[in-house]
């Protein structure tokens, strides 16, 4: 093989790539599970932050009495806990749960906007977590996990 013309079919990726077997010498070993990419792994990490920290405010909230205060917490973190859930399938489904996620955390950035008026920290905090996720999801090498072949 001259690496002029490139590799062949049989040759192809190295296993550099999203879905594409890992070979050696032109013999193909198939890949028992592919390994998740930073990003999509951080974007996990932050989105199970974000609705733990969510679950801790409205918890605190609820413990003080304060019920107005609860229920605005309610409001403010529902999404970031169902991009916590959904965040447990990232390895299992594909582009829709990316799709998904993306949403997710753009309604609940929007949505801490409106927390930011009841604290600094409450609504920067979770804006932040929320466009991190966002961003990570959105990035190249998350997109081609997402969209391997499975």
């Amino acid at each position: 093989m001259s690496y002029e013309s490139g590799p062949d079919e049989s040759t192809r990726g190295g296993g550099a790539e999203y879905g594409v077997p890992f070979t050696r010498a032109g013999i193909s070993q198939p890949v028992s599970r592919q390994r998740m990419p930073e990003a999509v792994r951080s974007a996990q990490v932050a989105a199970w932050s974000l609705g733990a920290f969510g679950a801790a405010l409205t918890t605190i909230a609820w413990r003080a009495e304060n019920v107005e205060l609860a229920g605005a917490m309610v409001f403010g973190y529902f999404f970031a806990w169902l991009l916590a859930v959904v965040a447990f399938v990232f390895g299992i489904f594909g582009r829709p749960v990316q799709v998904i996620g993306v949403a997710l955390a753009a309604v609940e950035a929007f949505v801490c906007l409106g927390l930011v008026a009841i604290g600094p920290l409450t609504g920067f905090l979770g804006l932040g977590l929320s466009v991190t996720v966002l961003v990570l999801l959105c990035k190249g090498e998350s997109t081609a996990w997402f969209t391997r072949d499975r």
